[in-house]
């Protein structure tokens, strides 16, 4: 499985439009996960080295917000 960074727009009331990096793969594609792309490369370096599972994205993305990673990042991908 190879993941891979995407650039998307999306707003809401407080930011107006913006841009937010997603996480893809496949077909799948978990939205919004971050504004911080650099944030998101990280996450998917660490899934593709890992050769992680589709079904271990969520766990993997919760470990890295855990650990401090993700200052300046919207936590909206679980709704």
């Amino acid at each position: 499985m190879r993941y891979t960074v995407v650039c998307e727009c999306s707003f809401d009331d407080v930011n107006g439009e913006y841009a937010t990096y997603a996480l893809a793969w496949g077909e799948a594609c978990v939205h919004d996960v971050s504004v911080d792309a650099a944030f998101v490369q990280r996450v998917a370096d660490a899934l593709n080295g890992q050769d992680v599972s589709p079904e271990h994205v969520y766990n993997v993305l919760d470990n890295f917000y855990g650990m401090g990673e993700a200052a300046s990042v919207t936590r909206r991908w679980w709704e």
